[in-house]
């Protein structure tokens, strides 16, 4: 809407301060993470932020065992691995190592001195498994102390080896650049908190990442975050999230807005004495409905009215559709808790037929027909709803053009991995039972090309990157696709 003038009190006085000095929605439609859209959302951070991975850059281990240090590498089972490990993103260093402490705060110094304008550095270990298991990094570990759940189930916890590397860099870059940070995660088997360490060096921002906010559905994994996030908040001053309201090899971009626990989480973190948030979400607005918008607004003020923002999400941009898709985005919030929460023993048996996804991949795909199966028909009449109730609006219609889009893609998935468990389970294995799946596939690669000209580049990128990692049995021209006849 556009005026020619606006009328403002003279004596108008108006303050307001964020509660979270780091507010980043990351890998969302254009202009979330940075542009527009985030400037009038106001999305930013009070200082440089960085996190991520980068212990096997700053000492890569390939290159110092060729100058006669392989000592510098994770032991495993007895040998130096001077080689990124299977599953990593980087060959894991050891911690332990004084060389190696050494070498990451000469590298911290000379990126502080040569970039005076950056607040932090990052320090983080490398994604994925492979961390060192030499006598003296075990001997920081606590005895007995493993993981109690999950995949890494088992595996010890080393978040009392992977704070004292964060303190031993800390200490030394603390005598040049006191006012500086460095960025430290929290993850994987480092994500539960220490049993020794009471104190960590105030430069260093700790950045936690459960990476499960998009199941906070369920009471039992919100009740984890919850404990998760208190523990590290009431440990250390510096303390950030890094969550994910989504991921393509979970949700497969079917919607996924959580309701009322998107507003519980971002209290979770507050309340834990968080400082700030790095979370993942849709590629589409479509893809969490509301969630995204409303997140924005509780970065900034996490007791926001959470109804009066979802009902203007739903009024600006659907104007006489907002009743029909709200609908919409209240049934798929129930279809995906049903997936979340879906019967485990169920979610087994159907897992069967996916054998040839990756095993840690493998039980969102029955989750997810267990969840939408059944609300597929109810779906598509809020979306016939919407479509009817915009008629005469042309940005309306446009809009609810993305939500038939949204709808197809969920309709094609559900029918693709109906036809796939139909095969599987079938004694036989009638290549004619693949033809739904064909189809299916064929539907949704066709709507991914589509929307990958317009609005959806992300969208395709992320789902057809998720079919290839996994294995998906969805992958266009992949191995059921090509199995199944024409």
């Amino acid at each position: 809407p556009r005026a020619a003038d606006i009328a403002v009190s003279p004596d108008l006085v108006i303050k307001q301060e964020p509660r979270f000095d780091y507010r980043i929605l990351a890998y969302g439609p254009p202009g979330t993470k940075r542009g527009d859209w985030a400037r009038h959302n106001r999305l930013g951070a009070a200082h440089t932020v960085h996190h991520a991975h980068t212990l096997h850059r700053i000492v890569p281990v390939d290159f110092w065992a060729q100058r006669g240090h392989p000592e510098y590498a994770a032991m495993r089972a007895g040998t130096r691995r001077t080689q990124p490990a299977r599953g990593s993103a980087g060959g894991h260093v050891c911690t332990s190592n004084a060389d190696v402490v050494r070498i990451v705060a000469e590298k911290s110094i000379a990126f502080f001195d040569e970039h005076p304008e950056r607040a932090m550095y990052s320090i983080s270990l490398p994604d994925g498994s492979g961390v060192c298991a030499c006598d003296v990094c075990a001997r920081l570990d606590v005895p007995g102390y493993k993981v109690p759940d999950g995949v890494h189930k088992g595996w010890p916890v080393i978040s009392d080896r992977v704070l004292h590397f964060y303190d031993s860099v800390a200490r030394i870059v603390a005598r040049k650049h006191p006012d500086r940070l460095l960025g430290g995660s929290i993850y994987m088997d480092y994500l539960y908190p220490p049993r020794r360490t009471t104190r960590v060096h105030p430069m260093v921002t700790l950045v936690v990442a459960p990476n499960q906010a998009l199941n906070a559905c369920d009471d039992r994994t919100m009740s984890f975050l919850r404990e998760i996030y208190s523990a590290w908040g009431a440990l250390h001053d510096r303390v950030y999230a890094h969550d994910t309201f989504f991921l393509s090899r979970d949700t497969f971009a079917l919607p996924t807005p959580l309701g009322p626990r998107t507003a519980e989480w971002a209290r979770t973190i507050a309340d834990a004495g968080i400082d700030g948030a790095y979370l993942y979400i849709g590629p589409t607005w479509e893809t969490l409905g509301p969630d995204t918008y409303l997140l924005a607004r509780l970065l900034w003020d996490p007791g926001c009215d959470v109804e009066k923002t979802t009902a203007e999400y739903y009024g600006i941009l659907y104007q006489n559709a907002a009743g029909s898709v709200r609908d919409y985005f209240q049934t798929a919030a129930r279809c995906w808790t049903a997936a979340v929460t879906a019967d485990q023993a169920e979610v087994r048996r159907l897992a069967r037929a996916f054998h040839r996804t990756k095993d840690w991949a493998k039980p969102a795909l029955p989750k997810i027909l267990l969840g939408y199966e059944s609300g597929l028909h109810e779906l598509e009449q809020h979306v016939v709803d919407a479509e009817r109730l915009s008629t005469g609006n042309v940005a309306v219609q446009r809009r609810v053009a993305r939500l038939r889009d949204n709808l197809t893609l969920t309709v094609a998935t559900i029918h693709g991995l109906r036809a796939l468990v139909d095969y599987e389970m079938d004694p036989k294995k009638d290549p004619r039972r693949l033809k739904p799946l064909r189809a299916a596939v064929d539907r949704r690669e066709s709507l991914l090309q589509s929307v990958g000209n317009d609005y959806g580049l992300e969208l395709k990128k992320r789902l057809h990157f998720a079919d290839k990692n996994i294995h998906s049995p969805l992958e266009y021209r992949g191995y059921y696709h090509q199995l199944a006849p024409r």
